[in-house]
């Protein structure tokens, strides 16, 4: 009996899925993923050129381009650069309610079209065709409000990395500041133990090794050093002369520059382009493994 019932239901699947992406609605969804999609691959395109670019540059052009020196910035420098980039903070400091993320996970072509056949099947009498749809729609919304939940607590996760403090080079003096007051161009030392505070390019060193398991899932850390080569923005991560935030120095000593802060990091575009790519993998995945 289940040989038989088994392969009538991946048809059905496979029609309903079908006729999902086919709709008006599914069209419009898809086009919507596929700007996101575009969106991010600019911004990440974006940031590491900026990166790269920076990498590739000496020490002294460097300070130039941010128009810093080793002496750090003034107050009426860090003055203008926070009204200019913000605070060293993520935008979404703020985590949405369980509810919202559930809110969002309902509008689903598939999930709509599921309905409309559950309507029409208690429209019908057919009550256990009505059970089944239900219970169909239930585990696809809470599959992906799991996954959604999970993309939040991960990213509250890198979002408690800022509220430390850290010691910035300003008026020719080392200060202790929060991470937030943080601006592009500053100069800031980092030991060992410190979580990287931004995206920062390297301009003295001494044995500092970065574990950057948090971007590449490499446990052993990486030797950091300013080095003369090129490198261009697809292999920003190996570039042994730049760091990103949310790393952490294990061991060594260094002084840095301040590329990027808040938004901008390249850590906040890496996660959200595997979070949004993730969300693809999962519906187009749905189909071929009922077919299996």
């Amino acid at each position: 009996m289940l040989t038989i019932v088994a392969p009538f239901h991946d048809r059905v699947f496979a029609s309903i899925e079908k006729a999902a992406n086919a709709s008006p609605i599914g069209k419009y969804f898809e086009r919507r993923r596929q700007r996101r999609l575009a969106q991010l691959k600019a911004v990440e395109a974006k940031s590491a050129a900026l990166l790269a670019e920076t990498a590739n540059l000496s020490i002294h052009n460097v300070l130039l381009k941010f128009n810093s020196t080793t002496t750090g910035l003034t107050d009426d420098q860090v003055s203008e650069r926070l009204a200019q980039y913000g605070p060293n903070v993520l935008s979404a400091s703020k985590s949405p309610r369980w509810w919202t993320i559930l809110l969002k996970c309902l509008p689903n072509p598939f999930n709509i079209l599921l309905l409309i056949l559950a309507i029409i099947s208690i429209a019908t009498q057919e009550l256990a065709t009505f059970v089944i749809l239900i219970i169909m729609i239930s585990i696809s919304v809470g599959l992906r409000f799991w996954q959604e939940l999970k993309n939040n607590v991960a990213m509250n996760g890198l979002i408690t990395l800022v509220h430390d403090n850290v010691h910035v080079v300003r008026n020719n003096e080392v200060v202790e500041i929060p991470k937030a007051d943080l601006v592009p161009g500053d100069i800031i030392k980092l030991s060992g133990g410190d979580i990287i505070p931004a995206d920062l390019v390297l301009i003295d060193t001494t044995g500092l090794y970065v574990s950057q398991s948090t971007l590449t899932g490499e446990t052993s850390p990486v030797l950091k050093q300013f080095v003369d080569a090129t490198y261009a923005p697809e292999s920003i991560l190996e570039c042994p002369n730049i760091c990103f935030a949310g790393t952490t120095v294990t061991s060594g000593a260094a002084t840095a520059l301040i590329i990027a802060t808040g938004d901008s990091i390249f850590l906040l575009t890496i996660r959200l382009m595997y979070s949004h790519l993730h969300r693809l993998s999962l519906a187009k995945s749905q189909p071929e493994t009922r077919n299996q």
